[in-house]
């Protein structure tokens, strides 16, 4: 391969291709690679996923209840901080 077709790991500067998401070697992923999908309403799945792993609540909740449940804290902190 060339220079060109390679780049270094971020984590553990182990060459790999040019196009990786993650390192072979580490699994660290790459800050040159978007997050997004780019695929029209999978974005809001994968929040909801994200914001109900921490609490232990994938699969036992839908995903409509995480996100109705973010907008009230987001609701409620707005409201906190205009009154401060």
């Amino acid at each position: 391969m060339t220079d060109t077709m390679t780049k270094a790991c971020a984590a553990c500067l182990t060459t790999i291709d040019a196009s990786a998401t993650r390192c072979s070697s580490c699994t660290q992923r790459q800050p040159d690679t978007s997050l997004s999908r780019d695929v029209q309403g999978r974005v809001l799945g994968g929040v909801c996923a994200a914001l109900a792993a921490p609490a232990g609540l994938v699969g036992r909740v839908s995903c409509r209840s995480v996100a109705l449940g973010f907008r009230r804290v987001v609701a409620w902190k707005q409201a906190f901080s205009s009154k401060n």
